[in-house]
């Protein structure tokens, strides 16, 4: 007996309403905290969350879509060293001790862009605090030296889940850069390569921070280059192992 609210008839063609739905394509979508993905036309400073909270994204300075160099065939962002976008406080970005998975496609054009600490060129992927500032409570992604880092600094005192890469990512060329949490470790990829682990043993709760992309929480170490797909997943560690990525853009 056939069911309609799974099936239904149009012109002769079957129709099943879940083969078109985020889960099909993204079985964690309606975890999805944010997904950044650029659209609209070359040099628009118009950007839109695409996943199911609707976040507004602010632009700061100079910012803005570029078609010049895609990713699956869809437009990116292009940061050139000024730039930078932000997404307010929100209940969203508070993991507490949950799992969590950050995303992020990365094009690196400039080596020593940024800021420089002790000698090293940091630049902002995703942070909720400024570079060289322990924060409370705050996940931090970045590239030192083209070689991505990434920790969750607590009570102003200390960096847990602190992760280094030894292997730099190159220059003009897109990778895959993802820092997960579940349960009391931390992993960090590039490409699907897993860079590296760290254990952590203490809440997470940035709900008080806005979350920055392509800068820090005040503005330094700004990225140069493109960003495709941002994708922040709460209560979801997506990887915990070497993995094969993604050939096509993150689905909406």
């Amino acid at each position: 007996m056939q069911q309609p609210a799974l099936r239904s008839r149009q012109q002769g063609f079957i129709l099943n309403p879940y083969r078109f739905s985020h889960t099909s394509e993204d079985p964690y979508y309606n975890n999805v905290s944010l997904l950044l993905k650029p659209k609209g036309d070359d040099g628009s400073t118009v950007f839109m969350d695409s996943g199911p909270k609707g976040k507004t994204v602010n632009t700061g300075e100079s910012a803005k879509v570029s078609t010049t160099q895609g990713l699956f065939g869809d437009p990116t962002t292009y940061f050139d060293g000024a730039g930078y976008l932000s997404v307010g406080t929100d209940i969203d970005f508070e993991f507490g001790d949950q799992d969590f998975t950050v995303e992020a496609w990365v094009y690196p054009t400039n080596a020593s862009a940024g800021i420089t600490i002790s000698g090293n060129s940091y630049q902002s992927i995703l942070n909720q605090s400024a570079l060289g500032v322990v924060s409370s409570g705050a996940i931090s992604i970045n590239l030192m030296n083209l070689r991505p880092i990434a920790t969750l600094f607590y009570n102003q005192s200390s960096n847990p889940g602190y992760v280094e890469s030894s292997t730099a990512i190159p220059l003009n060329a897109w990778a895959l850069i993802e820092y997960s949490r579940s349960g009391s470790m931390c992993y960090l990829f590039a490409n699907g390569e897993l860079l590296g682990t760290a254990s952590v043993s203490v809440p997470t709760d940035v709900s008080n921070y806005p979350v920055c992309i392509g800068s820090d929480s005040v503005g330094a170490g700004k990225f140069h280059g493109y960003m495709a797909g941002v994708r922040v997943t709460k209560g979801i560690c997506r990887h915990t192992s070497t993995y094969t990525p993604t050939t096509v853009s993150f689905p909406e």
